[in-house]
C-alpha cells in the first residue's frame, strides 16, 4: 500500500477532517512536515479541504533558520498556498522561564499555531510526526517515569483539532515517499547529533532496542501505545462516572468526596478521582505528586474521625468520619494536624505503607527488658527508639534541602547529604530513601542510621521498634 493510501486510511479511521475544514499546516522543512504537506495538497479536493502553511523560525541556527523560513514560504508559495512565519528568540525564552530548548520551542509553537488557527478561522491543525516519532515517544515517558496517559504516547487527534496523518508510518517510508515526488526538504543539523534525550533515543537507545531484541520495536511500542490510550480512555470513563456519583463540588473551594463508595473502587479509579478533584479547585496538578495522590488515598483508610493533610498550591485535605473534604485557600495548619506538606503519618502502632519508597514500616511498643542499644540497632531494617523522648507526632517524608541529624555514635550533626556520601548512596536512589521524623529532627534514615538523641538507654521504659519491610 502506497504512502498517500496510508494517510488517507489513517485520516478516515480516525476522522481527522471534514468538508470544509481549512486546516494549518506545521511546516519545519524537514523531511516530515514536507511529506505530510504535499500528500495533504494532493487528497484536498477529495477532502474538500483548505490549506494553510505555519513555520516558526527559532533563531538558533543563524542563517539556516532563515533558509529554512525562506524555504518553507517558497515551498507553500509554489503550490499556491498562503504562508505565515513567526520568528521567536527561543534561546532567550527557554532561559527565562528554565525551560530545554527542545521544550521552549515546542510551547512556542503550539502557542503560534493556537493563535494563528483563531485569526485565519482553521477548524484543525495538522502535524507531522510519524510511526518513529512515536515509538521515541514512548520510551521517552518510560524512562522519564509517566503513567497510562504518558505511555500511550502522542494521540492520532488531540483535543478533536490537532490532527498527525502520518503517525501510522514509517520514516523510511516517508523517505521513499519524497524521494518518489523528487521533493527536496531542509536538514536540521541537530537532530544529527545526539545531543538532546530525544535524539538519544533515536539514535543510539531505539537501534540498539531493534538489533539486539526486536527487529520491529517501532511498531511494537506504537501499538503498545495504541492500547494503553484505549485502556486508558476505559478509565477516563469509568472516572467520569464515578465521579458523578462520588464527587461533589460544593464550591468554588471545596470539593466533598464520599468515603463508603470511594474506598470500594478501585485503587486506579481512585488515584485519578483525587486528581480530578484537585484540578476542579485550581485547573491543574502544578506540584502534585505521585507521593501526594497515594498520601491522600492512605488518609481516607484512617480510623481516626479527623485528620487532615496540607498540599502545595495551598490545598488541604481533611478526612472527617466517612467524608474527604479538599480545599483550597485554608488557613495554615494547627499543631494537632496529623499530615502536613505531604508527610505520611506513623501509626503507632500499626502498619503504615510508603508508596514512593514501595514499601512498609511495622511499628509496635515495647517494654525495655535490658537491651542494649549498640546491638539492637545492628540490623539496618530494624529500629529501636526511646519512645519517651518523642515530643510530638511521627511521620515519614523524603529528604529536603538542608537536612541534618545526629547519627547515632557521634556527638554533632551531620549533613544527611554528607551522610549519604559516606554511606556511598548514589545520588539517584536518596530521593527514595524514607526518613522518619519527628518535628524537624530526623528520628532515623529508615534502613541506615538513628539520630543518637532517641538511642535508648538504660533509664528508657517504652521502646518503639520499627521494621522496614521491602515490597516485592
Amino acid at each position: 500500500m502506497n504512502m498517500l493510501r496510508r494517510v488517507k486510511d489513517t485520516i478516515d479511521t480516525y476522522q481527522m477532517l471534514m468538508p470544509g475544514d481549512k486546516v494549518i499546516v506545521g511546516v519545519s522543512g524537514g523531511p516530515d512536515s514536507v511529506a505530510l504537506l504535499h500528500s495533504l495538497n494532493q487528497i484536498k479536493d477529495e477532502y474538500q479541504i483548505q490549506l494553510y502553511v505555519a513555520h516558526v523560525n527559532h533563531l538558533l541556527r543563524g542563517a539556516e533558520a532563515f533558509a529554512d523560513a525562506q524555504f518553507v514560504y517558497d515551498l507553500a508559495h509554489g503550490m499556491g498556498i498562503q504562508c505565515s512565519i513567526q520568528e521567536e528568540d527561543i534561546g532567550r525564552y527557554a532561559r527565562l522561564n528554565g525551560l530545554s530548548e527542545e521544550q521552549a520551542g515546542r510551547e512556542k509553537r503550539y502557542a503560534f499555531f493556537e493563535k494563528l488557527k483563531i485569526e485565519v478561522g482553521a477548524a484543525k491543525i495538522a502535524l507531522g510526526h510519524n510511526l518513529n516519532d512515536q515509538a521515541e515517544t514512548v520510551l521517552q515517558h518510560l524512562i522519564r517515569g509517566g503513567g497510562l496517559k504518558g505511555l500511550g504516547g502522542m494521540e492520532p487527534v488531540r483535543q478533536n483539532y490537532i490532527i498527525r496523518p502520518l503517525i501510522n508510518i514509517l520514516r523510511q517510508d516517508i523517505q521513499a515517499y519524497l524521494e518518489r515526488n523528487n521533493l527536496s526538504y531542509r536538514v536540521d543539523k541537530t537532530n544529527l547529533e545526539p545531543i538532546y534525550f530525544r535524539n538519544q533515543i533515536r539514535m543510539e537507545l531505539l537501534p540498539l532496542l531493534q538489533k539486539q531484541y526486536n527487529p520491529n520495536m517501532i511498531g511494537l511500542l506504537a501499538q503498545t501505545a495504541d492500547i494503553l490510550r484505549q485502556d486508558e480512555a476505559y478509565l477516563e470513563q469509568n472516572v467520569r462516572e464515578a465521579s458523578e456519583k462520588i464527587l461533589l463540588l460544593k464550591n468554588s473551594d471545596t470539593v466533598k468526596i464520599d468515603l463508603e463508595s470511594f474506598n470500594k473502587l478501585h485503587i486506579a479509579v481512585k488515584r485519578r478521582l483525587i486528581r480530578k478533584a484537585i484540578q476542579l479547585l485550581t485547573g491543574g496538578l502544578k506540584e502534585i505528586t505521585f507521593n501526594h495522590i497515594d498520601a491522600i488515598i492512605n488518609l481516607s483508610f484512617k480510623n481516626q474521625g479527623f485528620k487532615r493533610l496540607f498540599l502545595p498550591q495551598n490545598i488541604c485535605v481533611e478526612k472527617q468520619y466517612h467524608v474527604l473534604w479538599v480545599r483550597i485557600n485554608v488557613s495554615k495548619q494547627s499543631e494537632g494536624d496529623c499530615l502536613i506538606t505531604g508527610l505520611i503519618q506513623l501509626d503507632v502502632p500499626g502498619r503504615t505503607d510508603i508508596p514512593f519508597a514501595y514499601a512498609f514500616i511495622e511499628a509496635k511498643i515495647i517494654k525495655n527488658q535490658g537491651l542494649d542499644t549498640l546491638m539492637v540497632n545492628k540490623n539496618s531494617n530494624t529500629a529501636y527508639i526511646d519512645y519517651e523522648k518523642v515530643n510530638g507526632l511521627l511521620s515519614i517524608r523524603s529528604r529536603q534541602p538542608g537536612d541534618r541529624f545526629q547519627p547515632l555514635g557521634m556527638n554533632g550533626t551531620k549533613k544527611l547529604k554528607d551522610f549519604f556520601i559516606d554511606c556511598k548512596i548514589p545520588q539517584r536512589k536518596r530521593d527514595d530513601i524514607p526518613l522518619l521524623v519527628c518535628g524537624d529532627d530526623i528520628v532515623w534514615v529508615v534502613g541506615y542510621q538513628i539520630n543518637a538523641s532517641y538511642q535508648i538507654t538504660s533509664e528508657t521504659d517504652k521502646i518503639l521498634q520499627l521494621q522496614i519491610e521491602r515490597e516485592s
